[in-house]
């Protein structure tokens, strides 16, 4: 197996586990429901990419771990 397909493989794998409300909340310094709000919303633009509501989730769990606003400043982005 090639070095592309081996991180592939565990991009992959790593998408598949979502960030939790807790994690979120830990490193963001909000509450937990505050971060279950934000990847609710999230994954409502997410399903844009996918019709399945838990990938929607999940991918929106992983934008807020890295940017806890990602998508305000996506809606900015997209307003400018």
């Amino acid at each position: 197996m090639d070095f592309d397909t081996i991180r592939t493989l565990i991009w992959e794998a790593e998408l598949k586990v979502p960030k939790t409300p807790e994690e979120l909340a830990k490193k963001h310094g909000i509450t937990p429901e505050e971060a279950q709000k934000l990847i609710d919303n999230g994954a409502k633009v997410e399903k844009e990419h996918t019709m399945d509501l838990n990938t929607a989730k999940i991918i929106s769990s992983h934008h807020i771990w890295e940017i806890k606003n990602y998508y305000e400043r996506l809606k900015k982005m997209e307003n400018d």
